[in-house]
């Protein structure tokens, strides 16, 4: 993540508050190193949603969490333990044809608390 962005994390802790931010594939090392992690271990905690026929749209939810304090390196220990991935598998409706498209989108998102 960029320095403004640590400085936010930092800020955060500072002040007794807790951040949660997504961190997007222009942040490459960190976006990787989470990747891996949640690639390779299962995760600590999983919650799961399910909403169908909304707006011509069905979305499948699930997110896990992973312990990741102390494993991204000094420059973030103590500012986050925590990662999140989202997966969200969403069917969407022609409804010309009544044919579904079906789209994955995987989201990451770095944590203070855990």
């Amino acid at each position: 993540m960029r320095c403004t962005v640590k400085k936010t994390f930092e800020a955060a802790r500072d002040t007794g508050n807790f951040l949660i931010a997504q961190v997007k594939a222009n942040q490459p090392i960190l976006h990787q190193t989470l990747d891996a992690i949640c690639t390779a271990e299962p995760p600590t905690d999983s919650a799961e949603t399910v909403e169908r026929n909304r707006h011509g749209r069905q979305e499948h939810r699930l997110v896990e969490t992973f312990d990741v304090a102390g494993r991204l390196g000094p420059d973030w220990d103590g500012l986050i333990v925590t990662a999140a991935r989202v997966t969200r598998l969403t069917w969407h409706k022609n409804t010309k044809t009544g044919l579904w498209r079906q789209t994955n989108e995987t989201s990451l998102y770095a944590c203070q608390i855990g």
